[in-house]
């Protein structure tokens, strides 16, 4: 009777002859031997054996399970069960037979493998985090994930080291994201494990547990967000050095993270974001965002001196200022500021078309009253938003100072409206669209004697009264003659 090639492994009495039996094993094994080769190298592993064997025989098991019909043995007979967990000298290779199963036999592990799993987790969490990064791309495919990948989170501490927190962040991520029923399971326990790791006294990590948690929110915003950490992040720098490591990662996160915080109008937070925003368009659209808050809002009013910085250009500074303009209260409040004279005329300085037709809109949706409109004047506001107007030269502009004059001679004068008599009167006189709002204009100017005359000085009258024939709108232009002349009250 021919020797078994089985026989060499039944003792390890003696060592160097068990491992060479190993090392051909898997060539000379028969199918109908691979259940009596488990039962005899898993019999040596339910007691603690030599390291070098125990690896040995771990690796020889692992090196057996790439055929496939060895392997479907194995997952019948639970010998994944039998897997020396407790060894901690064994860790690796118990962690190497593991990784072959994943990769070819994901549904091999069940709850009693998952707990035998999750002991080895603390001795190689680097190792065993690339075993489950695996096992997660087969999530969609698996009857029951949950044993193996809820490790992830009842192993929060152990992954949540340098040697691999930032891949577990990433992890994470991931299979919230692209996995609808982990996320409807475990979203939150995930964003929670994620931010455990802004603690981390890595750089890298923190950066990418940032990126992991913008990744969450972006499909789950019913979260709690670590606000003392995002605030102290966002205001770190290096020692000595105007260098802030974690600034873009913050940023990034607040441009999706929910707006749900109850210190969200921080003032401490604001000030810190307002200073970056000088430099940093992010910081920028962060506070846009943030001010559809009126808890923001009301704390950017109160504190208005943004309103004179360039954040970090004009163009940002006005974005941010007509977020703040769309609540109501906050409109009465904030065109009383000091500053909020000063704001309009640097936007007036770069205006372009798009602009100027904006600061139109803006003084129209404000309560004007005589002290706001003489300094307006004073300032000089009211003469270079005109004077911009005539630069443009085009129909738009034209209409919106149109507007803008309607606005302000309706209730007041100001010495800027005998200039735009001229202005008007060229309207009226080269026809056109803005011609029946430069007559409704006209007519509202004759509220003030002043300009009363200096559309008499003009000779509006005659001309009207010369073209009414050929003109719409002839009660308004009938109306606008009897003002000039007098006859109308």
């Amino acid at each position: 009777m021919s020797e078994s090639p089985l026989d060499a492994l039944r003792t390890i009495s003696d060592g160097s002859n068990y491992i060479m039996a190993l090392s051909s094993i898997h060539r000379n094994i028969k199918p109908d031997e691979i259940e009596e080769f488990f039962n005899i190298v898993f019999g040596h592993l339910q007691d603690s054996v030599a390291e070098d064997i125990g690896m040995r025989t771990l690796q020889t098991i692992a090196r057996v399970l790439q055929l496939k019909s060895f392997r479907e043995v194995f997952i019948e007979k639970q010998y994944i069960h039998a897997l020396p967990y407790n060894q901690k000298n064994l860790n690796d290779g118990v962690l190497d037979v593991l990784y072959v199963l994943v990769t070819h036999a994901p549904q091999a592990f069940d709850q009693e493998a998952a707990d035998g799993f999750a002991r080895a987790i603390v001795r190689n969490p680097r190792k065993s985090l690339i075993i489950l990064s695996i096992y997660a791309t087969y999530f969609d495919q698996l009857e029951n994930p949950w044993p193996l990948l809820d490790d992830l989170i009842q192993g929060q501490r152990r992954f949540s080291v340098d040697a691999c927190a930032k891949e577990y962040c990433l992890l994470l991520a991931y299979l919230v994201t692209e996995h609808l029923g982990f996320r409807r399971g475990r979203s939150k326990q995930a964003f929670d494990c994620v931010a455990q790791n802004l603690e981390s006294d890595s750089e890298e990590v923190v950066i990418a547990a940032y990126s992991a948690l913008a990744s969450i929110v972006s499909v789950e915003q019913n979260v709690i967000i670590p606000f003392r950490e995002v605030r102290s992040h966002l205001a770190y720098r290096y020692p000595d050095q105007d260098v802030h490591p974690f600034q873009d990662a913050v940023l990034d996160f607040l441009l999706v993270a929910p707006l749900n915080w109850d210190d969200l109008a921080n003032p401490k937070f604001l000030s810190t974001l307002l200073e970056l925003a000088k430099t940093e368009a992010k910081a920028s659209l962060v506070l846009c965002r943030l001010a559809e808050d009126v808890k923001v809002a009301q704390a950017l009013v109160d504190s208005p001196r943004w309103l004179k910085r360039e954040l970090p250009t004009s163009k940002d500074t006005l974005r941010l200022f007509l977020v703040v303009f769309k609540h109501l209260p906050m409109r009465p409040i904030i065109a009383r500021k000091e500053e909020f004279i000063s704001f309009l005329r640097r936007v007036n300085a770069y205006a372009d078309e798009p602009d100027h037709s904006l600061l139109c809109t803006i003084i129209r949706r404000i309560n004007l009253d005589k002290e706001l409109v003489s300094q307006l004047s004073k300032s000089g506001f009211i003469a270079e938003y005109l004077g911009n107007a005539d630069d443009f030269k085009t129909d738009n502009a034209a209409y919106s100072a149109i507007l803008f004059t309607d606005t302000i001679c309706k209730d007041f004068y100001t010495k800027e409206l005998i200039p735009m008599c001229e202005t008007v009167c060229q309207i009226i006189q080269s026809g056109g669209d803005n011609q029946p709002a430069a007559i409704k204009l006209a007519t509202d100017m004759c509220r003030h004697a002043k300009c009363v005359r200096k559309f008499q000085e003009l000779k509006l009258n005659t001309y009207l009264k010369n073209r009414i024939s050929k003109m719409k709108n002839r009660g308004h232009i009938r109306k606008l003659i009897g003002l000039i002349e007098g006859l109308e009250e």
